[in-house]
């Protein structure tokens, strides 16, 4: 993994080996995907909002959790865990499956959780 190789020419090998995947056109390409998400990720914090009291402090946090879990799901399993929808995490019929798919998978996409801190 990028985030644990200690010796520096393992993280070379290592970055070179997934920087393809962040260059400018890879990420572009994904552009359309990403704005679909903060799209659906406006229309649900609209959503909360015409349903709120006015004055109301709203806390949001779980609104853009729940969109970066699901683009990033789209992105490294090509299909959603529709977090935005369910207003939760791994709800439907393959919940546990998608679960224990991503825990087995993160090892290996330790760059994504270096993303996502950032």
């Amino acid at each position: 993994m990028v985030l644990n190789a200690l010796d520096p020419s393992d993280h070379a090998r290592m970055r070179k080996d997934v920087a393809s995947a962040f260059s400018e056109k890879a990420v572009r390409a994904q552009e359309g995907l990403i704005e679909q998400y903060a799209t659906k990720l406006v229309s649900s914090l609209e959503q909360v909002v015409s349903n709120s009291e006015k004055g109301v402090v709203l806390d949001i946090t779980g609104r853009i959790n729940f969109a970066a879990f699901d683009c990033i799901g789209d992105l490294a399993f090509g299909e959603s865990f529709n977090c935005l929808e369910s207003n939760d995490f791994i709800l439907g019929p393959f919940g546990s499956w998608r679960l224990s798919r991503l825990l087995l998978l993160l090892p290996r996409c330790a760059i994504i959780l270096t993303l996502i801190g950032s």
